[in-house]
């Protein structure tokens, strides 16, 4: 037969276990949590916007790189001839005219290619300060993240103090 005192503990036991309940559900929902999950879709979304923009400017400056060394060569080479053609080691004259033309010819590839290469910097600069300010607005969010985290630990240890109380 149950007692009232049989009730009466049963009721305790019963009102300890709502309360870890509650406890753990407190746990469960608590707003950092809900703050974490915006951060990080902040984050993932503002990574692929990172990604995207670092792609586009080491593009940029790989052409910048293969125009500087297509320009080194070609001012190399009109270098070198420009030395054959002024040493006085030719001098049939159809011979000095093919070679003042190729300088002539290998003087405006340069020129084209030194502005092609003030093009591609020029791309470069936009490109450069947009990665600058995603690296920034990811530092700003990874700050804010560690806060948030830092708040969901303390009020997760609280409510664990808590629930390891009632268990008690």
């Amino acid at each position: 037969m149950t007692t009232d005192a049989d009730l009466e503990a049963l009721l305790v036991v019963q009102a300890r276990d709502t309360d870890l309940d509650r406890g753990r559900h407190r746990r469960a929902t608590l707003p950092e949590l809900g703050e974490l999950a915006t951060i990080d879709g902040q984050l993932a979304e503002l990574d692929q916007g990172l990604a995207a923009a670092r792609e586009a400017l080491d593009t940029v400056v790989a052409r910048m790189q293969d125009l500087e060394r297509s320009l080194a060569a070609t001012e190399g080479r009109a270098s070198t001839l420009k030395k054959v053609l002024y040493g006085g080691t030719i001098s049939a004259t159809r011979e000095l005219q093919a070679m003042a033309a190729e300088v002539e010819s290998l003087e405006a590839r340069a020129s084209e290619l030194e502005t092609q290469a003030v093009d591609a910097l020029e791309r470069s600069e936009p490109l450069d300060a947009r990665v600058s300010a995603l690296e920034g607005e990811k530092a700003s969010l990874l700050t804010a993240r560690a806060a948030v985290e830092g708040r969901l630990a303390a009020r997760q240890a609280e409510i664990d103090l808590e629930i390891g109380a009632l268990n008690e």
